[in-house]
């Protein structure tokens, strides 16, 4: 983790467009971590609250936030190009493109090589089945495999961290393992640039800034979006027989990226939840011990329908799911490797992910906290900003309105008490308070007038 003035830095992949922002705060209210302010009439972001889930561009309805990528000719700067691909770009098609036809249509705009990440996931099962035999997890297991609930948890969950499965998720292990596999046949590890086609925000950080490791084995990401309209056309003008299909030499975990992919394999004890409101309820039902002590795993996945939700995939969720469904049934292909069709160069390439491939690369390090609710790193000063948090919400109205530009009451007396902002801020108690209101006691009393409370317990 690197640092700046000893304060931790967390690269962020979501970007606010200051002109076209109009602070309606819709991005606030839907933001899971209250990391969202509006000050000036513009939204603004606290990179320590930040999980890049995505809910903010979802929710901004004047495509005020945007995601970052990489330009997309960094690409050339490798002799062997390498697209790592999510089972989902498969999906944004219907059963009558074959597989065989995206791989091509990626190498049309510049790539030498397809890899898909769907590939890893029986290798990673195994580490997985290893891993649960340890003395000292923590039941019930997280699935490591989104980078949002990581995050999420290492935000507001930090007592929960001892529950994530200290595996790397497939990403991670596919792009080792394609690096690995390309080295082995005698290519210059400098000449190796491996692209990661991301269907969400979250991913593009977990490349640019891992978390439980020190650097990823991915070389640049490309949005779904953009390399989805670029081989969108010779996608679907390909006459290529679609039975005639390339696959992964195990091609029953392409819906690893779904919903339930993970849970499928195991009993009735394992859960699988998407939706960052709904990991957050279950998160909260784990920490204060509500959660059924049979459960044994826990699939969080940020998006609806997982990564077939994501913020960057072009098609309908439920679409996506259909289609990839559709492709998990068909069956594999048994044509020879033709050394004159790029597919069918992939397919004799990269093998089935064996079990013998180097098993320490897939340890996660101990992941860290990043708790928001530190008011201050000062243990004494933190203390006193806590009482100065609880007499300022004896003044506020406690209704939420956003008004004032914070999310809730709650975080604007927090940010009041961390100095950033300020009491008169609250639109409600500039109403209510008459003009010699000079202290709290007499705020109090304004607001006792006009609401009848001035706190949720009278």
């Amino acid at each position: 983790m690197t640092t700046r003035n000893k304060k931790p830095f967390f690269h962020h992949a979501l970007r606010i467009n200051k002109n076209k922002c109009i602070g309606c705060t819709h991005c606030m209210r839907t933001c899971p971590t209250d990391a969202i302010r509006i000050r000036g009439g513009k939204a603004s972001v606290n990179p320590d609250k930040c999980v890049d889930c995505g809910m903010c561009m979802i929710s901004c309805k004047h495509d005020a936030i945007i995601v970052e990528q990489d330009d997309f000719q960094r690409i050339f700067d490798y002799k062997c190009r390498v697209a790592l691909v999510p089972s989902v770009l498969m999906g944004q098609f219907d059963e009558n493109s074959g597989t065989k036809s995206i791989f091509e249509g990626l190498k049309s705009v510049g790539f030498t090589h397809v890899y898909e990440v769907s590939r890893a996931s029986s290798l990673i099962e195994e580490a997985q089945d290893e891993y649960e035999q340890r003395s000292d997890v923590e039941f019930p297991l997280i699935s490591s495999f989104c980078p949002a609930v990581i995050r999420l948890i290492q935000v507001r969950f930090p007592s929960l961290l001892k529950h994530i499965t200290l595996i790397k998720p497939p990403l991670d292990i596919a792009a080792a393992h394609c690096r690995h596999e390309l080295e082995k046949t005698g290519i210059n590890p400098a000449d190796i640039g491996i692209f990661y086609v991301s269907p969400c925000a979250a991913k593009i950080v977990a490349i640019k800034h891992p978390v439980g490791e020190k650097k990823s084995a991915v070389n640049g990401v490309i949005n779904m979006d953009l390399i989805y309209n670029k081989i969108y056309s010779f996608v679907s003008n390909d006459k290529a027989d679609s039975g005639k299909l390339c696959r992964p030499a195990d091609n029953t975990h392409v819906t690893w990226e779904l919903t339930g992919g993970e849970c499928i394999r195991r009993d009735n004890h394992a859960m699988a939840i998407d939706g960052i409101h709904n990991v957050i309820e279950i998160l909260d039902k784990l920490e204060n011990g509500e959660l059924d002590e049979n459960i044994t795993f826990l699939e969080l996945r940020a998006c609806d329908e997982s990564c077939a939700g994501g913020i960057l995939v072009p098609g309908n969720r439920f679409l996506t799911v259909r289609n990839l469904m559709q492709r998990e049934v068909l069956p594999p292909c048994r044509k020879t490797a033709d050394k004159n069709d790029a597919a069918c160069q992939n397919c004799r390439l990269f093998g089935k992910c064996g079990s013998e491939y180097l098993p320490e690369a897939f340890k996660l390090e101990k992941l860290q906290p990043r708790s928001m609710l530190s008011l201050d790193d000062d243990m004494e000063k933190a203390l006193e900003k806590m009482e100065h948090v609880d007499t300022i919400m004896q003044v506020l109205p406690n209704i939420d309105c956003g008004m004032c530009g914070s999310p809730s009451c709650q975080s604007l007396a927090e940010d009041i008490a961390r100095g950033v902002a300020e009491l008169d801020q609250c639109v409600f108690l500039r109403i209510t308070a008459t003009k010699d209101a000079e202290d709290v006691k007499t705020l109090k009393e304004s607001v006792r007038n006009v609401w009848g409370r001035i706190n949720n317990n009278e």
